[in-house]
Protein backbone atom coordinates (compact mmCIF):
# COMPACT_ATOMS: atom_id res chain seq x y z
CA UNK A 1 0.00 0.00 0.00
CA UNK A 2 2.82 2.39 0.91
CA UNK A 3 4.51 1.56 -2.40
CA UNK A 4 1.39 2.43 -4.40
CA UNK A 5 0.78 5.56 -2.29
CA UNK A 6 4.36 6.66 -2.86
CA UNK A 7 4.03 6.13 -6.62
CA UNK A 8 0.72 8.00 -6.70
CA UNK A 9 2.13 10.99 -4.84
CA UNK A 10 5.19 11.00 -7.11
CA UNK A 11 3.00 10.86 -10.20
CA UNK A 12 0.87 13.76 -8.95
CA UNK A 13 3.98 15.81 -8.22
CA UNK A 14 5.33 15.11 -11.71
CA UNK A 15 2.04 16.15 -13.31
CA UNK A 16 1.79 19.31 -11.21
CA UNK A 17 5.41 20.18 -11.97
CA UNK A 18 4.93 19.61 -15.71
CA UNK A 19 1.69 21.55 -15.86
CA UNK A 20 3.17 24.35 -13.80
CA UNK A 21 6.22 24.64 -16.06
CA UNK A 22 4.08 24.43 -19.15
CA UNK A 23 1.76 27.15 -17.90
CA UNK A 24 4.69 29.44 -17.05
CA UNK A 25 6.42 28.93 -20.37
CA UNK A 26 3.59 28.44 -22.82
CA UNK A 27 0.40 30.34 -21.97
CA UNK A 28 -2.35 30.60 -22.97
CA UNK A 29 -4.18 27.32 -23.43
CA UNK A 30 -7.13 28.48 -25.53
CA UNK A 31 -8.11 30.93 -28.23
CA UNK A 32 -10.95 32.08 -25.96
CA UNK A 33 -8.45 33.34 -23.38
CA UNK A 34 -6.52 35.13 -26.09
CA UNK A 35 -9.58 36.80 -27.61
CA UNK A 36 -10.68 37.92 -24.15
CA UNK A 37 -7.28 39.44 -23.40
CA UNK A 38 -6.58 41.04 -26.82
CA UNK A 39 -10.03 41.64 -28.33
CA UNK A 40 -8.92 44.60 -30.46
CA UNK A 41 -6.10 42.59 -32.00
CA UNK A 42 -8.41 39.71 -32.86
CA UNK A 43 -10.88 42.13 -34.45
CA UNK A 44 -8.09 43.98 -36.28
CA UNK A 45 -6.88 40.87 -38.10
CA UNK A 46 -10.35 39.41 -38.63
CA UNK A 47 -11.74 42.66 -40.11
CA UNK A 48 -8.83 43.35 -42.44
CA UNK A 49 -8.73 39.74 -43.62
CA UNK A 50 -12.33 40.16 -44.76
CA UNK A 51 -11.23 43.22 -46.74
CA UNK A 52 -8.61 41.14 -48.54
CA UNK A 53 -5.50 42.17 -46.61
CA UNK A 54 -2.58 39.74 -46.50
CA UNK A 55 -0.60 39.42 -43.26
CA UNK A 56 3.09 38.54 -43.45
CA UNK A 57 6.06 38.14 -41.15
CA UNK A 58 9.14 40.21 -41.86
CA UNK A 59 10.92 37.05 -42.92
CA UNK A 60 8.30 36.44 -45.62
CA UNK A 61 8.38 40.07 -46.69
CA UNK A 62 12.15 40.07 -47.05
CA UNK A 63 12.08 36.88 -49.12
CA UNK A 64 9.50 38.46 -51.47
CA UNK A 65 10.65 42.08 -51.48
CA UNK A 66 11.65 42.04 -55.16
CA UNK A 67 8.45 40.32 -56.30
CA UNK A 68 5.17 42.16 -56.91
CA UNK A 69 3.70 42.79 -53.45
CA UNK A 70 0.00 42.43 -52.61
CA UNK A 71 -1.91 45.70 -52.91
CA UNK A 72 -3.24 45.13 -49.40
CA UNK A 73 -0.45 43.99 -47.11
CA UNK A 74 0.39 44.27 -43.41
CA UNK A 75 3.83 43.10 -42.32
CA UNK A 76 3.57 42.59 -38.57
CA UNK A 77 6.28 42.88 -35.98
CA UNK A 78 5.82 42.50 -32.24
CA UNK A 79 8.37 44.28 -30.04
CA UNK A 80 8.35 42.23 -26.86
CA UNK A 81 9.54 43.82 -23.62
CA UNK A 82 9.15 42.63 -20.04
CA UNK A 83 5.58 43.87 -19.83
CA UNK A 84 4.65 42.17 -23.13
CA UNK A 85 5.83 38.63 -22.38
CA UNK A 86 2.55 37.11 -21.23
CA UNK A 87 0.57 38.92 -23.92
CA UNK A 88 2.88 37.79 -26.71
CA UNK A 89 1.55 34.26 -26.20
CA UNK A 90 -1.99 35.56 -26.60
CA UNK A 91 -1.00 37.25 -29.87
CA UNK A 92 0.56 34.00 -31.07
CA UNK A 93 -2.64 32.12 -30.29
CA UNK A 94 -4.76 34.64 -32.22
CA UNK A 95 -2.45 34.55 -35.24
CA UNK A 96 -2.37 30.77 -35.25
CA UNK A 97 -6.17 30.76 -35.27
CA UNK A 98 -6.73 33.41 -37.95
CA UNK A 99 -3.68 33.21 -40.24
CA UNK A 100 -1.72 30.67 -42.20
CA UNK A 101 1.29 29.45 -40.25
CA UNK A 102 3.74 31.05 -42.69
CA UNK A 103 2.04 34.43 -42.23
CA UNK A 104 2.35 34.81 -38.46
CA UNK A 105 4.18 37.95 -37.30
CA UNK A 106 7.86 38.25 -36.53
CA UNK A 107 8.46 38.43 -32.78
CA UNK A 108 11.32 40.76 -31.81
CA UNK A 109 12.40 40.01 -28.25
CA UNK A 110 14.38 42.38 -25.99
CA UNK A 111 16.77 39.67 -24.85
CA UNK A 112 20.21 40.47 -23.44
CA UNK A 113 19.84 44.24 -23.12
CA UNK A 114 22.60 45.52 -20.78
CA UNK A 115 20.02 47.40 -18.71
CA UNK A 116 18.30 44.08 -17.86
CA UNK A 117 21.17 41.61 -17.94
CA UNK A 118 21.24 41.11 -14.16
CA UNK A 119 17.60 40.00 -14.11
CA UNK A 120 18.15 36.28 -14.70
CA UNK A 121 14.50 35.37 -14.28
CA UNK A 122 13.51 37.88 -16.95
CA UNK A 123 16.20 36.62 -19.31
CA UNK A 124 14.90 33.08 -18.86
CA UNK A 125 11.38 34.20 -19.75
CA UNK A 126 12.71 35.87 -22.89
CA UNK A 127 14.50 32.65 -23.79
CA UNK A 128 11.33 30.63 -23.16
CA UNK A 129 9.47 32.81 -25.66
CA UNK A 130 12.28 32.69 -28.21
CA UNK A 131 12.44 28.90 -28.11
CA UNK A 132 8.66 28.57 -28.09
CA UNK A 133 8.40 30.65 -31.26
CA UNK A 134 11.32 29.01 -33.00
CA UNK A 135 11.29 25.40 -31.84
CA UNK A 136 7.66 24.71 -30.95
CA UNK A 137 5.67 26.87 -33.38
CA UNK A 138 8.38 27.42 -36.05
CA UNK A 139 7.62 31.16 -36.16
CA UNK A 140 10.07 33.92 -37.01
CA UNK A 141 11.71 35.37 -33.88
CA UNK A 142 14.51 37.95 -33.93
CA UNK A 143 16.35 40.40 -31.61
CA UNK A 144 14.86 43.67 -30.38
CA UNK A 145 17.89 45.80 -29.50
CA UNK A 146 18.89 49.20 -28.21
CA UNK A 147 22.27 49.52 -29.87
CA UNK A 148 22.91 52.71 -27.88
CA UNK A 149 22.51 50.81 -24.62
CA UNK A 150 25.24 48.42 -25.75
CA UNK A 151 27.44 51.30 -26.91
CA UNK A 152 27.04 53.09 -23.57
CA UNK A 153 27.64 49.85 -21.67
CA UNK A 154 30.95 49.52 -23.55
CA UNK A 155 31.69 53.18 -22.81
CA UNK A 156 32.07 53.82 -26.53
CA UNK A 157 30.97 57.46 -26.43
CA UNK A 158 33.12 60.17 -24.77
CA UNK A 159 32.56 60.30 -21.02
CA UNK A 160 31.39 63.90 -21.08
CA UNK A 161 28.44 62.89 -23.25
CA UNK A 162 26.77 60.75 -20.59
CA UNK A 163 25.53 63.74 -18.60
CA UNK A 164 24.25 65.67 -21.61
CA UNK A 165 20.60 66.20 -22.47
CA UNK A 166 19.25 65.32 -25.90
CA UNK A 167 19.26 69.01 -26.88
CA UNK A 168 22.88 69.39 -25.80
CA UNK A 169 23.88 66.30 -27.78
CA UNK A 170 22.07 67.65 -30.83
CA UNK A 171 23.87 70.98 -30.51
CA UNK A 172 27.25 69.19 -30.53
CA UNK A 173 26.11 67.08 -33.47
CA UNK A 174 25.02 70.13 -35.47
CA UNK A 175 28.43 71.77 -35.01
CA UNK A 176 30.36 68.83 -36.37
CA UNK A 177 28.17 66.53 -38.46
CA UNK A 178 25.48 66.38 -41.12
CA UNK A 179 23.23 63.47 -42.10
CA UNK A 180 22.68 62.95 -45.81
CA UNK A 181 19.44 61.00 -46.21
CA UNK A 182 19.27 58.76 -49.28
CA UNK A 183 16.96 56.00 -50.45
CA UNK A 184 19.71 53.58 -49.43
CA UNK A 185 20.24 54.77 -45.91
CA UNK A 186 21.97 57.60 -44.07
CA UNK A 187 25.41 58.88 -45.00
CA UNK A 188 27.34 60.60 -42.20
CA UNK A 189 29.22 63.74 -43.25
CA UNK A 190 31.91 65.16 -40.95
CA UNK A 191 32.01 68.98 -40.99
CA UNK A 192 34.21 69.53 -37.95
CA UNK A 193 35.84 67.47 -35.20
CA UNK A 194 34.59 63.92 -34.57
CA UNK A 195 33.86 64.91 -30.97
CA UNK A 196 31.16 62.25 -30.50
CA UNK A 197 33.29 59.37 -31.82
CA UNK A 198 30.69 58.40 -34.41
CA UNK A 199 32.63 58.42 -37.70
CA UNK A 200 33.41 54.72 -37.26
CA UNK A 201 30.35 53.86 -35.18
CA UNK A 202 29.14 51.40 -37.84
CA UNK A 203 32.25 49.29 -37.22
CA UNK A 204 31.57 49.38 -33.48
CA UNK A 205 27.96 48.34 -34.06
CA UNK A 206 29.07 45.33 -36.08
CA UNK A 207 31.59 44.47 -33.36
CA UNK A 208 28.84 44.57 -30.72
CA UNK A 209 26.51 42.44 -32.82
CA UNK A 210 29.23 39.89 -33.52
CA UNK A 211 29.54 39.40 -29.73
CA UNK A 212 25.79 39.43 -29.08
CA UNK A 213 24.68 36.10 -27.62
CA UNK A 214 21.38 35.48 -29.42
CA UNK A 215 19.99 32.14 -28.12
CA UNK A 216 19.36 30.84 -31.65
CA UNK A 217 22.78 31.78 -32.94
CA UNK A 218 22.37 33.48 -36.32
CA UNK A 219 19.72 36.19 -36.64
CA UNK A 220 18.32 37.62 -39.86
CA UNK A 221 17.00 40.99 -38.77
CA UNK A 222 16.85 43.50 -35.94
CA UNK A 223 14.14 45.77 -34.56
CA UNK A 224 15.51 48.86 -32.84
CA UNK A 225 14.26 49.60 -29.35
CA UNK A 226 13.20 53.17 -28.59
CA UNK A 227 14.95 53.43 -25.24
CA UNK A 228 14.53 56.58 -23.14
CA UNK A 229 18.21 57.31 -22.68
CA UNK A 230 18.97 60.93 -23.51
CA UNK A 231 21.28 59.90 -26.31
CA UNK A 232 18.48 57.91 -27.89
CA UNK A 233 16.25 60.98 -27.88
CA UNK A 234 18.84 62.84 -29.94
CA UNK A 235 20.08 62.61 -33.52
CA UNK A 236 22.07 59.59 -32.36
CA UNK A 237 18.99 57.47 -31.76
CA UNK A 238 18.94 53.73 -32.39
CA UNK A 239 16.88 53.98 -35.56
CA UNK A 240 19.25 56.41 -37.26
CA UNK A 241 22.38 54.52 -36.27
CA UNK A 242 20.96 51.28 -37.64
CA UNK A 243 19.95 53.06 -40.86
CA UNK A 244 23.53 53.96 -41.78
CA UNK A 245 24.07 53.13 -45.44
CA UNK A 246 27.31 51.39 -44.48
CA UNK A 247 25.28 48.76 -42.56
CA UNK A 248 23.05 47.83 -45.49
CA UNK A 249 25.34 44.98 -46.47
CA UNK A 250 27.19 42.93 -43.86
CA UNK A 251 27.69 39.34 -42.75
CA UNK A 252 25.83 39.61 -39.41
CA UNK A 253 22.27 40.62 -40.28
CA UNK A 254 20.27 41.37 -43.40
CA UNK A 255 18.08 44.30 -42.40
CA UNK A 256 16.70 46.48 -39.61
CA UNK A 257 12.97 47.15 -39.56
CA UNK A 258 13.20 50.98 -39.54
CA UNK A 259 15.62 51.20 -42.45
CA UNK A 260 14.75 53.58 -45.26
CA UNK A 261 14.62 50.81 -47.85
CA UNK A 262 11.73 49.25 -45.90
CA UNK A 263 10.04 52.55 -45.12
CA UNK A 264 10.00 53.32 -48.83
CA UNK A 265 7.84 50.22 -49.43
CA UNK A 266 5.75 49.92 -46.26
CA UNK A 267 3.87 52.73 -44.53
CA UNK A 268 4.65 52.70 -40.82
CA UNK A 269 1.90 52.05 -38.26
CA UNK A 270 2.62 52.04 -34.54
CA UNK A 271 0.31 51.30 -31.62
CA UNK A 272 2.25 53.88 -29.60
CA UNK A 273 1.08 56.69 -31.88
CA UNK A 274 -1.80 58.98 -31.04
CA UNK A 275 -1.65 58.36 -27.30
CA UNK A 276 -1.58 54.56 -27.66
CA UNK A 277 -5.04 54.60 -29.22
CA UNK A 278 -4.71 55.03 -33.00
CA UNK A 279 -7.96 55.17 -34.95
CA UNK A 280 -7.21 51.97 -36.91
CA UNK A 281 -6.90 49.92 -33.77
CA UNK A 282 -10.46 50.66 -32.66
CA UNK A 283 -11.83 50.89 -36.20
CA UNK A 284 -9.66 48.79 -38.53
CA UNK A 285 -12.08 49.29 -41.42
CA UNK A 286 -11.08 52.97 -41.46
CA UNK A 287 -7.51 52.02 -42.44
CA UNK A 288 -7.02 52.85 -46.14
CA UNK A 289 -5.92 50.12 -48.52
CA UNK A 290 -2.15 49.94 -48.86
CA UNK A 291 1.03 48.25 -47.73
CA UNK A 292 2.00 48.68 -44.10
CA UNK A 293 4.50 47.77 -41.43
CA UNK A 294 2.63 47.33 -38.14
CA UNK A 295 4.59 47.72 -34.93
CA UNK A 296 2.62 46.07 -32.15
CA UNK A 297 3.43 45.88 -28.43
CA UNK A 298 1.19 43.03 -27.19
CA UNK A 299 0.53 44.53 -23.75
CA UNK A 300 -0.73 47.78 -25.30
CA UNK A 301 -3.57 45.85 -26.98
CA UNK A 302 -4.71 44.15 -23.76
CA UNK A 303 -7.93 44.97 -21.98
CA UNK A 304 -6.03 45.71 -18.76
CA UNK A 305 -3.56 48.21 -20.29
CA UNK A 306 -3.95 51.64 -18.65
CA UNK A 307 -3.72 54.41 -21.24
Amino acid sequence: MKKYLHCSVLAILMVVTFVGCKKDAYPPATIEESKASLPDYYRFIESLKKRGFKFWSFKKYWANRYAPLPDKLIVIRHDVHKRDLQYAYYAISIEKYLLNKSDVATYYVLYGDPSQKEDKDLQKKYIDLIHYCSNIEKFDVQPHLSINTFLIDKKYYPNYLYDKTADEINAIFNRNYVYNYTNNGIELMLTGEDSLNIVNIDDEILSILSDYDWPLGKFQSISSHGSHEEINLSYLNNQKLMDFKSLYSNDLFEFETYQTRIGNELTYLSDLAENSNPYWRINPDALPDGRYQLLMHPKVWSIDFIR
